[in-house]
């Protein structure tokens, strides 16, 4: 997903057939016995993928593989009946993503999985030449996944319920580090699970923050024990989309750990700051550090391409930002963002999708106390905060409010700060110290 996100489909592309032969004659994908997450997971990376490139290709060769792995997901999901059940509508107990604890009925698998629907389901949709079937598979899709988020739905109503609006991994265990899992509903899979699913993962991000960063990295306490840099990400990811700017403290944690050529061990001892398990410069963080970055200046969300989402106004200060031809199932997309005069910056931008990708709008979200000048409709982000809606090609000035709405701007985001410990060593605060 991160060779995508950067535009390097070359590299997705080769792993393609070794990633299909996966599928087992039950005709889900896994690599490993109990991995439950792995059909959801290749279905939403291919059809992803396929989106990215504006190209069809990997559906034309693979959908009624794909299909099967969606059945298998519908029935390996209702092998429970009883609708009072803890597991109703949920996938086997599995080991699949281990750094959660033993075999349970995790809801990273089902995130995964109704993800998985929802985005071969849109893929097939846009498929113009798609034969009969795939189009009846897209349809059936469409049911299927609704009826797997009514589900979901009454779980996380049930779990937030009994948990004081906290979201534990599984319906069997207490909130615990690994409810770090959940916010994968946010990014990367963008889930449309209700209104409430801000709640939640905000109490999350809150519990998760206070009990469980350690020397600006979340501290992994299961298998994979010590300091771990991906799941640091992947708590910084859920908060960018929820808008919260303390996703730049765990950034710069997450740099200040780097080795000198700016790889990570999987999990980094909290005494020593050296590799304590696992790879000694693993592929997982390199990943989703560029991830977590590049998805700071243009990503998905809400059924919108978001631009500048997540840039603070310092990268902003720090000169020219721009970004060429970044993939999104959307289109590619180019921008600038240059300083002139001071408090003022030019924006120019360029969105270019083939048939084969999704209609989504974009919109520029904008950094507290700054306006966009000329003719173009407001609009809010998905986390409530001023933006504007932006045709698919265009040009616009970008100014600096008042100081004193810039001043009463400051002290709001100084108090909602939340105290995460850093490092002494840490980079800059550009918050990136590349």
């Amino acid at each position: 997903m991160a060779h995508d996100l950067w535009g390097l489909h070359g590299a997705v592309a080769d792993k393609e057939a070794a990633w299909m032969r996966t599928r087992t004659l039950s005709g889900d994908f896994r690599s490993h016995s109990g991995e439950w997450d792995g059909t959801g997971q290749t279905l939403f990376v291919w059809a992803t993928h396929a989106l990215t490139t504006g190209s069809p290709g990997v559906l034309a060769r693979h959908w009624r593989s794909m299909g099967r792995g969606a059945r298998w997901i519908a029935g390996a999901r209702r092998q429970e009946r009883d609708a009072a059940s803890p597991r109703f509508g949920l996938l086997p107990a599995g080991l699949s993503a281990e750094h959660f604890g033993p075999n349970d009925h995790y809801l990273w698998d089902n995130f995964w999985c109704l993800a998985g629907l929802d985005r071969l389901r849109l893929a097939l949709s846009l498929w113009d030449a798609a034969p009969a079937g795939a189009r009846r598979l897209a349809d059936w899709l469409a049911s299927e996944a609704d009826a797997y988020r009514a589900d979901l739905r009454m779980h996380l109503a049930r779990l937030t319920t009994r948990h004081a609006g906290r979201l534990p991994s599984s319906p069997y265990r207490q909130p615990d580090a690994a409810c770090i899992g959940t916010l994968a509903a946010l990014g990367p899979l963008d889930l449309e699970l209700g209104p409430e699913t801000a709640q939640w993962a905000r109490a999350n991000v809150e519990f998760l923050l206070d009990h469980w960063v350690c020397n600006g990295l979340f501290h992994q306490p299961i298998i994979h024990t010590g300091g771990n840099a991906y799941l640091t990400a992947q708590l910084a990811r859920a908060m960018q989309c929820l808008g919260d700017a303390r996703w730049l403290g765990l950034l710069a944690g997450i740099l200040a750990h780097a080795s000198p050529t700016w790889t990570w061990p999987e999990a980094i001892h909290p005494h020593t700051g050296g590799g304590c398990m696992g790879d000694g410069d693993h592929g997982w963080p390199c990943a989703e550090v560029l991830s977590l970055v590049r998805q700071a200046l243009v990503r998905e969300q809400a059924g919108l391409i978001l631009l500048l989402p997540n840039a603070p106004e310092v990268w902003w200060a720090a000169g020219p930002l721009a970004l060429m031809e970044a993939p999104t199932p959307a289109g590619k997309i180019t921008f600038s963002l240059v300083p002139e005069a001071e408090g003022t910056h030019v924006l120019t931008w360029e969105l270019r999708r083939t048939a084969f990708q999704a209609p989504w709008p974009l919109m520029l979200a904008l950094p507290e106390g700054w306006r966009a000048e000329g003719d173009f409709e407001a609009a809010e982000t998905p986390w409530g905060v001023p933006g504007v809606w932006l045709p698919e090609k265009g040009r616009m000035s970008l100014e600096r409010g008042s100081a004193a709405a810039r001043d009463t701007g400051a002290m709001e985001s100084k108090a909602c700060v939340h105290p995460i410990a850093t490092p002494t060593s840490q980079p800059g605060d550009t918050g990136l110290g590349l």
